[in-house]
C-alpha cells in the first residue's frame, strides 16, 4: 500500500448498542473502560446517565441508546464506556457513552464508506458520516461532533466542588483543548505517552541538518502509534484485534516501517544515529504491542492491562519511541 491509499484510509472504533453496529473515529477516542459506577445527576434528560469521577474530574456519562429512542440494555460484563473528545459550540470537550460492547478497530478507504440513508437508521441522517462496510455488512459511522449536544456535556456546573463521590478530594472539571487536555490522538489513559516528549528539545544535529526538513511520514508515525494503545484496548475488551499479531510484531509491515527501511528515506537522513535510534525503538515498540496483544487475546486480560499501564512494557516501548519521533520532527 502506497503512502498516499494509507492517507486516506481511516481507522474507527466499532461498538454495539441495542442489537446494532456503530463506529467513532479513533483519533476522537481517549480510552475505553469497564463500566462502573455512574452517579445519577438530578433534572437533566434521559439520554445522561449521569457523571464519573475520572482521576479528578468530572464527566458526563452519556446513553446513545436512549438519545437514539431505543431501550437502554442492561448493564453487563461487557458493558464498556467510551471516552470520547468532542466538539461542542468549537470546544473540545470529554465526555463518556455507554456501549453494550466493543468489537475491534476498523481501518476503512473512501470506497468502504457509504452515504447515510435517509430513513430506516435509529440515528439521525445528520449524525452520521456514513455506512461503512465490515464483512458482509454495514457499521454506522457517527458524527460525535453532531451527535454530542450542550445538555449532554454542561453537568459540571451542578457539582461546583467537582465531588460526584459523596466525600474526598473535589475534582477539577475537565479542562478544555488549550488548557492542558490531551490530544484525542493520546488514547486517554495513554496520555503520558502522549506527553513524554512535550517540550523535548531535539536531539542530534544541529540547524541546518535533516531536522530542519522532516518528511510528513514522521508527522503520521506520530498518530498511528498513538492509536495502538486504543486498538489494545480494544482487544483487551472485546477480543478481537483485526490483524494478525505476527503483522503487529513485523517491523516492516506497517506504512512508517516500510517507509524507515525502504529507499525513501532523505539521503540527508541515511546512516545517522538518529534513525538508527529510530529504527531500534520502532522494533522494540511493535515486539512490546505483538506481545500485549497475544496476552489480549488468549484473554489473559490483567497481564495485559499491566503492560499498557504507566511503567508496563508496552507504555515504556511506546514512551520512548514517540519521545524519538517528537523530537524528530
Amino acid at each position: 500500500m502506497s503512502l498516499p491509499e494509507a492517507v486516506e484510509r481511516r481507522q474507527y472504533l466499532s461498538f454495539t448498542l441495542a442489537g446494532n453496529d456503530y463506529a467513532v473515529a479513533i483519533l476522537q477516542v481517549k480510552e475505553i473502560m469497564q463500566y462502573e459506577t455512574v452517579t445519577p445527576v438530578p433534572a437533566v434528560p434521559r439520554s445522561i446517565r449521569g457523571v464519573i469521577n475520572l482521576r479528578g474530574a468530572v464527566v458526563p456519562v452519556v446513553d446513545l441508546a436512549v438519545k437514539f429512542g431505543l431501550a437502554a440494555a442492561p448493564v453487563t460484563k461487557r458493558t464498556c464506556i467510551v471516552i470520547v473528545e468532542a466538539s461542542l459550540e468549537g470546544e473540545r470537550t470529554v465526555l463518556g457513552f455507554v456501549a453494550d460492547a466493543v468489537r475491534e478497530v476498523l481501518e476503512l478507504g473512501p470506497q468502504d464508506v457509504e452515504p447515510p440513508p435517509p430513513f430506516g437508521t435509529q440515528a439521525r441522517a445528520e449524525h452520521l458520516l456514513g455506512m461503512g462496510k465490515a464483512g458482509k455488512g454495514f457499521v454506522l459511522l457517527l458524527d460525535l461532533d453532531r451527535v454530542v449536544s450542550a445538555g449532554d456535556v454542561d453537568l459540571g456546573a451542578q457539582f461546583p466542588g467537582g465531588d460526584v463521590s459523596g466525600g474526598g478530594t473535589p475534582a477539577p472539571v475537565p479542562p478544555t483543548a488549550g488548557e492542558g487536555s490531551p490530544s484525542p490522538a493520546t488514547g486517554g489513559e495513554g496520555a503520558h505517552a502522549a506527553s513524554s516528549g512535550d517540550g523535548a528539545t531535539p536531539s542530534g544535529g544541529p540547524p541546518g541538518t535533516e531536522t530542519e526538513s522532516i518528511p510528513r511520514e514522521i508527522e503520521q508515525a506520530v498518530h498511528a502509534h498513538l492509536q495502538w494503545k486504543v486498538r489494545i484496548k480494544s482487544a483487551i475488551a472485546c477480543g478481537k484485534l483485526g490483524v494478525p499479531v505476527q503483522t503487529v510484531r513485523a517491523e516492516d509491515a506497517c506504512t512508517f516501517g516500510r517507509w524507515l527501511h525502504g529507499g525513501d528515506v532523505p539521503a540527508g537522513m541515511k546512516g545517522s544515529e538518529r534513525l538508527d535510534a529510530v529504527k531500534k525503538l520502532h522494533k522494540r515498540f511493535h515486539q512490546a504491542t505483538a506481545n500485549v496483544a497475544e496476552l489480549a487475546l488468549a484473554g489473559r486480560r490483567k497481564e495485559a492491562e499491566r503492560a499498557i499501564a504507566e511503567g508496563g512494557s508496552f507504555a515504556v516501548a511506546s514512551d520512548a519511541l514517540l519521545e524519538v519521533l517528537r523530537a524528530w520532527r
